[in-house]
């Protein structure tokens, strides 16, 4: 699939399993989300992920009731999650595999959707870190094709049914002001944070 204008890449708080389906359905642009290498897998690496990872340790949810959803949504997501075009994610060095095919989308006019926040955890309201992946895909684009894509930040809230959509931001000023890819990733995230302090919470 092929889309249309300027492609750029967005950055969203995942708010759990709300946050890709609204953006999914709601955002304006072509595009590709980053995620979760297993939900590309087979359907014991989606039930795997879903139950150890998704459900209990980033959702606290108790055995039983994460084994149920894990058994249903291992089924059911595969179509989903390949139709939205689902760009696997991976821990180690195979993220080259995942910049390869944000290059090709972006080459195709088609935007990358990235949820960058530490959500080992679990998800919280007020973002604590951003990973610094979006920021080497920007410069891998910018080496290849010399165009800084645009960045923006974005913000979803189930309980306020709002989603904000920031201007872009561009990386090459801030690289060539001195800033860090933690100062950059540290930016972003306070950016992400300030769409719900100011226009959706205010």
């Amino acid at each position: 699939t092929e889309g249309q204008g300027e492609p750029g890449i967005f950055l969203c708080n995942h708010s759990a399993t709300t946050g890709p389906l609204m953006v999914e359905l709601y955002l304006p642009y072509a595009h590709h989300p980053w995620g979760a290498h297993q939900m590309n897998g087979t359907i014991g690496e989606r039930f795997d992920y879903l139950y150890h990872v998704f459900f209990m340790q980033k959702k606290h949810m108790k055995k039983v009731p994460a084994f149920l959803l894990a058994s249903v949504v291992c089924v059911v997501s595969k179509a989903f999650y390949r139709g939205m075009g689902l760009i696997s994610t991976y821990p180690d060095m195979r993220l080259t595999r995942t910049l390869e095919k944000s290059i090709a989308s972006l080459e195709k006019n088609v935007s990358v959707v990235i949820y960058p926040e530490d959500s080992s955890e679990g998800y919280k309201k007020k973002i604590e870190t951003f990973f610094g992946g979006f920021v080497v895909l920007s410069q891998l684009y910018y080496a290849r094709h010399g165009v800084d894509l645009p960045i923006y930040s974005m913000y979803f809230s189930l309980e306020d049914r709002k989603m904000v959509i920031s201007r872009p931001e561009y990386l090459q000023p801030m690289l060539a002001a001195g800033m860090t890819k933690e100062q950059i990733c540290d930016h972003f995230r306070d950016k992400t944070n300030a769409l719900y302090d100011t226009v959706i919470c205010p």
